[in-house]
């Protein structure tokens, strides 16, 4: 995972942002390292009730973001900082995704003329429910794992509402490729390019999650 790719992100972002995280390996990775120090012994991490809030700063330097990682319960508040090359690239995934999430919800809701209605064409892009039809995925999965590369929203400055996502008929029709196994590198920097930033290894973990879903589905049907 490109720091570099963060590092645009966040620079769009004013150079600053913070990431809650709830749950993942990333989350449960943090919450471990502090049980280690508070030489606390849990049969289950995940069940600690923990808050595990990263904040990331740029300046400049892409590799010079420096990470703030905080645990904060009731009984304590632990704080530690590092540089985002000092993390794996899964977690520096992790975080990329949270970042772009925060970018398209700020322009959606961008100061804009009441009664605006911004539209993406409608013949270039499956809205939602369509794009997920045709991966044979579920719409709350598809959405939580891979970027719209549009939206549509009406409304003002005080009562701007995104209406639907939109996805690239391109892109979903080469996402298509990987139930056949059809997929391949050219494929795969074109989803790179639509919706993960240009970041290679977070489009190649979007192929592997689809197929690892659509095999779930299978097994259950």
């Amino acid at each position: 995972m490109s720091i570099e790719v963060i590092a645009k992100v966040l620079k769009e972002l004013g150079g600053k942002a913070f990431v809650t995280l709830e749950s993942g390996p990333f989350h449960t990775r943090v919450k471990e390292d502090v049980a280690e120090q508070l030489n606390e012994v849990y049969e289950d991490i995940d069940e600690a009730a923990f808050d595990v809030e990263i904040r990331l700063e740029w300046d400049a330097n892409p590799r010079e973001i420096a990470v703030t990682i905080r645990a904060a319960s009731a009984d304590f508040d632990h704080s530690r900082r590092l540089h985002a090359y000092q993390l794996s690239s899964r977690e520096r995934s992790t975080l990329l995704k949270e970042l772009v999430d925060q970018k398209k919800r700020l322009q959606a809701f961008e100061p804009s003329k009441p009664k605006v209605i911004v539209r993406k064409k409608a013949d270039n892009s499956y809205d939602l429910h369509v794009a997920a039809q045709k991966l044979d995925v579920g719409s709350e999965w598809f959405k939580k794992n891979v970027p719209c590369t549009g939206y549509n929203c009406e409304g003002g400055e005080d009562s701007k509402k995104v209406l639907n996502f939109r996805y690239h008929k391109e892109m979903v029709d080469r996402l298509c490729k990987a139930k056949d196994d059809a997929f391949d590198e050219t494929d795969l920097k074109y989803v790179a390019d639509a919706c993960c930033e240009g970041d290679i290894e977070w489009a190649r973990e979007i192929v592997a999650s689809l197929k690892e879903q659509r095999k779930r589905r299978t097994e259950t049907d």
